[in-house]
């Protein structure tokens, strides 16, 4: 195996896919990375603040809303 050059899909950078990285993702049976270390920080940092919202408006709103309203939530939370 050989280190690969890979370019983000979503600033379009070139990032390092190293050997030792590439045993890894084999190992744990995952697919090439398609964005760059940096960005894939910043899509978990989104997804741990929308986890955060939808628990904040499980927990305080949906408790005032009508079940018509409960069950439109509980969609958007999918």
């Amino acid at each position: 195996m050989e280190k690969k050059t890979i370019r983000c899909q979503d600033c379009y950078n070139k990032f390092i896919f190293t050997v030792k990285q590439q045993e890894r993702y084999a190992e744990n049976g995952w697919t090439d990375p398609i964005r760059c270390p940096s960005c894939r920080a910043r899509k978990k940092e989104i997804w741990a603040t929308t986890t955060d919202y939808q628990q904040l408006m499980e927990e305080i709103t949906l408790r005032k809303c009508s079940p018509a309203c409960r069950s439109f939530f509980r969609k958007i939370g999918r």
